[in-house]
């Protein structure tokens, strides 16, 4: 039980600090495009492309806190 709840506290927290800094990082390299603004004029409604980079982060997430779950696991403490 505890190497389930130690992965589920490192999962959550990795998963929290990747979509965060992911989104920082995007915002700050975010540049609006031009043309797509003169479509707007035309009020045609454009959407942003599909990506899989959320589930690339997710399972990226979700070994690391398996690889922290594992490491702290291993740690017992033998009475001789």
């Amino acid at each position: 039980m505890k190497r389930f709840l130690v992965f589920i506290v490192a999962f959550a927290f990795l998963h929290t600090a990747i979509q965060i800094a992911s989104g920082w990082v995007l915002t700050a390299l975010y540049t609006p495009d031009l043309y797509s603004l003169a479509e707007v004029v035309r009020n045609e409604v454009t959407f942003g492309s599909v990506t899989h980079l959320p589930f690339i982060f997710l399972m990226a997430s979700a070994s690391i806190a398996y690889l922290i779950s594992q490491k702290v696991g291993r740690r017992t403490v033998v009475n001789s």
